[in-house]
């Protein structure tokens, strides 16, 4: 069984097209400290090729998310038999942006993968605090978010307030303006 982090961070990257804002994406890795999540950025952004993705460039500060360990969340052999709604990256950035806005009343459903025999976390979808096990059960018996058929147990995390994460050098602040979703060029 997978152990979950008591404490964990979700990241929002910010991409920009000529020195313009194009987008804001969250994420899918759940990171257990920000120090993790530091690394991981700067992996990223080395790997990134900036022509195969239409002229966008990776900008230095994200927008980090703390997560706080809540419940374990039961997973059933049924909820990989017959999806039948398609869960895309739109629909992770249309709740994700609307849980950075509001964040106490939300709650985020984590599943564990193994890769070989490391466990990654996953952020899949945001819930209201007051959700309950029947509507996640909805969405996992027919969403198509893939989920590693081995997990026995997602988790469910708490969603604490927003912060500016300079990841190349490490410097944290608040993070304001989530109240509008920014236009997708």
């Amino acid at each position: 069984m997978a152990t979950f982090p008591k404490e964990a961070y979700m990241n929002y990257v910010f991409y920009a097209r000529n020195e313009d804002i194009a987008m804001l994406y969250p994420f899918e890795s759940v990171y257990p400290s920000i120090e993790t999540l530091q690394e991981e950025m700067k992996d990223y952004s080395f790997t990134w090729n900036k022509e195969m993705a239409n002229g966008m460039e990776i900008i230095d500060v994200s927008i980090i998310v703390p997560l706080v360990f809540h419940s374990l969340y039961p997973l059933r052999a049924e909820f990989w038999n017959n999806p039948t709604l398609h869960f895309d990256d739109l629909d992770r950035f249309r709740g994700f942006w609307k849980a950075a806005a509001k964040p106490h009343f939300y709650k985020v459903v984590v599943t564990p993968q193994w890769i070989k025999r490391q466990v990654a976390y996953h952020a899949v979808v945001p819930f209201y605090i007051t959700a309950a096990d029947e509507d996640i059960d909805a969405f996992m018996m027919h969403s198509d978010y893939p989920v590693d058929e081995r997990a026995k147990y997602a988790a469910l995390y708490t969603i604490g307030t927003p912060l500016r994460f300079n990841w190349k050098t490490g410097e944290i602040s608040q993070a304001y303006h989530f109240e509008k979703t920014p236009i997708l060029n």
